[in-house]
């Protein structure tokens, strides 16, 4: 039985893409917003943490263009940079979290 968790854990595991992996994909989402991306970005990072659904950490970091949020392992990702006239949001994710944490990225455009 040991054996087959663990096996079922490996599997599972390999089958994960990194946040860098998963921007060499279209995103699931790409939205524009007059807010300013450091807005949308803390926005988006405070809906993730707060999602009754969310027990992984929400981790934010500022890049050279605005910023980045990412959770779940790495598993659902948003880039927001500075455009002109407010920001751009690129959201990746793996398909599990399609009508979830996507929903809360449209929330804060």
């Amino acid at each position: 039985m040991n054996k087959l968790i663990t096996l079922f854990l490996v599997a599972a595991l390999s089958a994960c893409a990194t946040p860098d992996a998963m921007r060499k994909e279209a995103p699931m989402l790409e939205l524009t917003s007059s807010r300013s991306s450091k807005v949308v970005a803390m926005c988006i990072a405070d809906r993730w943490e707060n999602a009754a659904f969310g027990a992984d950490p929400v981790n934010f970091r500022p890049t050279s263009d605005g910023y980045t949020i990412n959770c779940c392992l790495g598993m659902a990702v948003a880039d927001v940079t500075d455009v002109l006239n407010g920001s751009k949001t690129r959201f990746f994710a793996d398909w599990r979290f399609k009508g979830s944490y996507d929903e809360m990225v449209k929330e804060c455009q």
